[in-house]
């Protein structure tokens, strides 16, 4: 079976294809986008000649070599170092692996974007995932990363396994059209915004809800986390006991 080209490879290949479209003259109606994905393109370049996300310092003199001095050449940065040629391409494809799998995604959006604002939103993914360290699922609903744990395939899960976890995790996905659009009454849900996001109404009813969806009625009082209906019994308790002199 044919190995996939490591990601040093295949960013340098990119650049050279997005140089070549600029040159020529057929692409001449594209220029701009082409030169913005090349400046995005170098922008990937420095991260990855920075090697920040190698801690083993072995394995970050080697790919050091490999990258800057052996023009991606295994068998050249072997012979460097005196070991196998096979310990070189371990090493690499372990050291790509790992970054393809935080700047794969937002490196894909970059390739494939046919306007400057799908290159720059490509951007904005690869400097978050960059700087956290945190993969951008773009399924997702924006902010809820910081919740998910950090990838980590297991082969003993089926997807069957994993049916209470999709069904959750949708809501965040696809399936908040289906809440917000089709399950809950527009006009209420429109009151609720305004209610979070102006003055208008009651300081209580705005009160409430600001504690509610700032967690604050999210434990007992004994410190045991509260399902969401019992949150909102909470939520009903204080507003309705609320002394009005007290802020």
């Amino acid at each position: 079976m044919k190995h996939k080209t490591n990601i040093f490879r295949e960013v340098k290949a990119l650049r050279e294809t997005v140089q070549y479209r600029i040159k020529d003259n057929v692409y001449n109606d594209e220029l701009e986008v082409e030169h913005k994905r090349l400046e995005a393109i170098d922008e990937v370049l420095r991260y990855l000649k920075n090697l920040s996300i190698i801690s083993h310092e072995k394995t970050k003199e080697r790919i050091h070599h490999y990258l800057k001095k052996a023009n991606l050449n295994a068998r050249t940065t072997a012979a460097a170092f005196d070991v196998s040629v096979n310990a070189i391409e371990v090493s690499v494809k372990y050291v790509s692996d790992k970054i393809r799998s935080l700047i794969g995604t937002p490196l894909k959006v970059i390739e494939q974007a046919n306007d400057i604002s799908t290159i720059e939103s490509g951007m904005v993914d690869f400097r978050k995932v960059t700087e956290t360290g945190t993969p951008v699922y773009r399924h997702f609903l924006a902010g809820v990363e910081p919740y998910f744990p950090k990838p980590r395939y297991n082969p003993k899960f089926s997807l069957a396994d994993c049916q209470k976890e999709i069904s959750r995790i949708a809501v965040f996905a696809h399936y908040a059209e289906q809440v917000l659009s089709k399950e809950c009454d527009q006009d209420k849900l429109a009151h609720i915004l305004s209610l979070v996001s102006s003055l208008n109404g009651s300081v209580n009813d705005r009160e409430a809800l600001k504690r509610f969806f700032s967690g604050e009625f999210g434990q007992s009082e004994t410190g045991e986390n509260l399902n969401i209906r019992e949150q909102m019994n909470q939520m009903h308790h204080w507003h309705q006991n609320k002394n009005p002199y007290i802020d």
